[in-house]
């Protein structure tokens, strides 16, 4: 019994550090490969202010020419770690007719990363790590 306790901390523990190091490796720039309204942007993945998880930022563009209060808009607030290495937040995305609904976001690999939310397609895309 004890041994078998031994092994499911030991399982735990590596789990948590994997799900950890995944939410750690997320944070810098982000190549969101989703044209928001024509425009490509770049995001920037940072500890949010108020210290609820992690939050991005469109801060640049990369093909395209921002809209108007689109410099600095916040895309993603309250990333954390969830099941399966998997993260979940809240993203906005800059369209009209979408609101705040509950984004998951899957690690690819060292470079990508997959995000989800509503059922419409504009709600679904890949960001590459710059």
């Amino acid at each position: 019994m004890r041994v078998v306790l031994i092994s499911l901390l030991a399982t735990l523990s590596t789990a948590l550090t994997a799900t950890t190091a995944s939410a750690l490796e997320m944070r810098g720039y982000w190549l969101d490969n989703k044209a928001w309204n024509g425009v490509q942007a770049v995001v920037q993945m940072y500890d949010c202010e108020d210290g609820n998880g992690l939050c991005a930022r469109i801060v640049q563009a990369y093909q395209g020419e921002l809209a108007d209060g689109w410099a600095n808009y916040l895309l993603i607030r309250n990333l954390q770690p969830a099941r399966g290495g998997a993260l979940k937040g809240i993203i906005n995305p800059p369209v009209a007719f979408v609101g705040d609904s509950e984004v998951t976001i899957k690690v690819t690999d060292e470079q990508t990363i997959s995000y989800s939310s509503c059922f419409l397609p504009v709600c679904k895309g890949t960001m590459t790590k710059l």
